[in-house]
């Protein structure tokens, strides 16, 4: 391999390039809007060995953009963390294969799970926020902190609050 080469992988390492890929696969598709705990599934694929340092898994609201222009001028409002759940070094879970920090491998899917547990329930949480709920969209994201790329990669699925 040549100089040009190295510094090629290089580059697409610490861009993530060709990286790690997360997909949420499951997640409760109708939530009721006075539930506290969302659970899910998540896969995540690399071309490219790569260390995961860490998983953050988060419910989210955004405002919806027919309703942000109106309400925010033509600026959309940051979107409402309703629950987080980091995965770490510091939060072991017992019983799981493995433990983050982990190494994933080329050819290797690494499936997870989540548990958010929301702050409040959607309807508490949006009416703190003086928000309607119909002027937002419902997510789980979940990020993956990978050792030495300063773009971190995310898988986003939508959900409906019901």
């Amino acid at each position: 391999m040549g100089l040009f080469d190295k510094m090629k992988d290089k580059v697409k390492g610490a861009l993530n390039i060709d990286g790690v890929k997360v997909e949420v696969t499951e997640v409760e598709d109708e939530f009721p809007i006075t539930d506290t705990v969302m659970k899910g599934r998540f896969t995540l694929t690399t071309a490219s060995e790569h260390e995961i340092l860490s998983i953050t898994a988060s419910v989210i609201a955004e405002m919806k953009p027919q309703y942000a222009e109106d309400e925010n001028g033509p600026d959309s409002p940051d979107p409402i963390i309703l629950g987080e759940e980091i995965d770490d070094a510091d939060n072991e879970v017992i019983g799981r294969d493995f433990q983050y920090p982990c190494t994933i491998k080329p050819g290797e899917d690494l499936q997870d799970s989540f548990n958010i547990l929301l702050d409040d329930s959607p309807q508490e949480m949006m009416r703190e926020q003086n928000a309607k709920i119909e002027h937002y969209d419902f997510f789980v994201t979940v990020e993956a902190d990978v050792k030495g790329t300063p773009f971190d990669p995310e898988g986003k699925k939508k959900f409906q609050i019901i």
